[in-house]
């Protein structure tokens, strides 16, 4: 069925139409010809999904990598119906997850919140993201630098995880998200 590959590639690229074109799958993807309200009930579909795989994952690679998905499709289809469900999974993943997962995790908070703020749209999102990234680094600063070991092995990464490297980062995190309260 048509509507079924189409949703297939909507998820496959998180509703992404950049991405999308850049592997060259746009086209095919248009020719389904979906419409917006389609593509939201998707991404609001798929929301639910990541959530609820966040909340059942432990391994911090696959943590990040999902709060970075989730984010992105937030960011592009302006949803914020699961924003609060969200945020909760996190709360309660915060005393499980190593101090570069958490970090992450508020980076990508901190980008929905920039990308509700330029369109002006949800105050709310801004006003409970805000305040789970201040919790949630305070947390990271008050308490011993983890890392989970399976970060090491990513080439890039290797220098950038330093206790002291983490803590530059957790706060200038926390000064990012004071910058958006005033």
């Amino acid at each position: 069925m048509d509507i079924q590959k189409a949703k297939a590639l909507f998820l496959r690229f998180q509703g992404n139409h950049f991405h999308m074109q850049r592997e060259g799958q746009l086209d095919a993807y248009k020719a389904f010809k979906i419409s917006a309200a389609q593509e939201r009930a998707w991404a609001q579909e798929s929301q639910r999904d990541v959530i609820r795989a966040i909340d059942a994952e432990d391994d911090e690679l696959e943590v990040e990598s999902m709060v970075t998905n989730i984010a992105s499709m937030l960011t592009i289809y302006k949803n914020a119906d699961r924003w609060n469900e969200l945020l909760h999974v996190l709360r309660l993943k915060l005393a499980v997850l190593d101090s570069f997962t958490v970090i992450r995790s508020c980076e990508e908070v901190l980008r929905v919140i920039e990308e509700f703020q330029r369109t002006n749209e949800g105050r709310d999102v801004c006003v409970t993201g805000q305040q789970f990234v201040i919790d949630a680094l305070r947390g990271v600063l008050d308490s011993p630098i983890r890392v989970s070991p399976k970060y090491y092995s990513i080439e890039y990464l290797k220098d950038t995880l330093t206790q002291e490297q983490l803590l530059a980062r957790a706060s200038r995190d926390l000064a990012r998200c004071d910058g958006h309260r005033r």
